[in-house]
């Protein structure tokens, strides 16, 4: 029976996340292939991750477990905090899937915030073309590179310098038109490839050398380490689930394509800052759907009062966006 890896990682502040998605994915897998997950962290505890084992306990040809990174590599992954409140150390741990996994043809990576509605073969069965990974393009950051700089967590960055002097790249690579950044939150990973040509030790290297200088640290580091050899992946597998409200330059044509393109999406991504895990991030209604689906059976599963109370208040959620006429 052929193996899909998944890899996906997370903290204590995200254990609830994922084991939703880890649920989801089990719940929709294929029976004609075995599901290898392993969960990348900082040290969590045993009690929490025998309960996050058990969960496997319910489903046929999957397996789960854990790699400790402080075990692995100390601080390699620790930066300055000063310059990154908001992103911590787990962001990077995907950096490491190439040396962690140099077994494997290749491994998908999943960010713990995430619901997958998708078996997931089609994904692992795609075809590399010669690239190193498989990510889906940014085009929110890109649009940035047009500012002469942005304001992140409290510093200036002036992207042009960012990218043409500190990373040492053409900003012709970050333009708008090329859309040529990605988004980590899905990666496909061509292990034998980036193996042969040692960018596992690459990569290792550029996050010693850029971990606080970057501005979104992970991403800008497999940009340098892999462009121009980047596949672009369908954006069904990155989908994001956020406040499309909130940006006057959409359409009401470009709204309704976003949220009929949310209903048959393969993997939700919930990037905004309120995760569907706090009572404050349950006004995303097609991702609240599926997140409480699955939250219902996984080991963090909610009374019934509780869960009804929350979609309660996701419904009422639901009639004030109407009055924005965004039906989501």
């Amino acid at each position: 029976m052929e193996k899909i890896t998944i890899v996906l990682s997370t903290d204590s502040n995200y254990v609830e996340l994922l084991a939703v998605s880890i649920v989801s994915i089990m719940e929709n897998k294929s029976e004609y292939f075995f599901y290898d997950i392993c969960i990348l962290h900082d040290g969590l505890p045993a009690s929490i991750k025998n309960q996050i084992i058990n969960m496997q306990n319910n489903y046929s040809n999957a397996q789960i477990s854990f790699i400790d990174m402080e075990e692995h590599f100390a601080t390699m992954f620790h930066f300055n905090n000063n310059s990154h409140t908001y992103y911590n150390k787990t962001i990077l741990y995907r950096l490491a899937i190439p040396q962690l996994f140099k077994d494997r043809q290749r491994v998908i990576y999943i960010d713990s915030d995430t619901v997958v509605l998708d078996n997931l073969v089609e994904l692992h069965l795609c075809s590399f073309n010669n690239n190193y990974i498989l990510s889906k393009r940014e085009i929110v950051v890109s649009a940035n590179i047009k500012s002469p700089s942005i304001t992140y967590q409290n510093n200036v960055y002036a992207y042009s310098c960012l990218y043409s002097k500190i990373l040492n790249m053409p900003l012709e690579y970050f333009s708008y038109k090329a859309k040529s950044y990605i988004n980590s939150g899905v990666l496909v990973f061509n292990i034998p490839k980036i193996i042969a040509n040692k960018k596992d030790n690459e990569l290792l290297e550029l996050v010693e050398q850029y971990k606080n200088v970057c501005v979104f640290i992970d991403q800008d580091i497999l940009v340098k380490c892999f462009y121009p050899y980047i596949g672009n992946l369908a954006d069904k597998y990155n989908m994001y689930v956020n406040h499309i409200q909130r940006y006057k330059d959409i359409s009401p044509f470009e709204k309704k394509s976003y949220i009929q393109n949310l209903r048959t999406a393969s993997i939700l991504h919930f990037v905004d800052k309120k995760k569907p895990n706090k009572k404050r991030g349950w006004h995303n209604l097609v991702g609240f759907t599926y997140y409480g689906k699955y939250l219902q059976k996984s080991c963090f599963a909610l009374s019934y009062k509780k869960y009804f109370l929350f979609k309660y208040f996701a419904i009422i959620r639901r009639y004030i966006t109407k009055l924005s006429r965004v039906n989501i």
